[in-house]
């Protein structure tokens, strides 16, 4: 009887456990989310690999083109 009721008040222990939102943050806490600081800097920096039509390519004045360059603007600019 005793090992039973260990066993469930474990079991209710860990699920109140698993459950809890433990954020760290605290319910202070100011700091912005990295979206907001990247929207604020109007800066996002994005890999890309030049040459695959038509996601991202050069154009013919030297700057970058293409879907994933207009995904990225579109992004940050909201």
């Amino acid at each position: 009887m005793k090992k039973t009721v260990s066993a469930l008040l474990l079991i209710l222990v860990l699920i109140i456990a698993g459950c809890s939102n433990n954020d760290g943050g605290g319910a202070g806490t100011t700091e912005k989310s990295t979206l907001k600081n990247i929207q604020d800097k109007k800066k996002l920096v994005v890999g890309i690999a030049p040459g695959y039509f038509p996601f991202e390519m050069k154009s013919t004045e030297g700057g970058y083109v293409g879907y994933d360059i207009d995904l990225a603007m579109q992004w940050v600019n909201g």
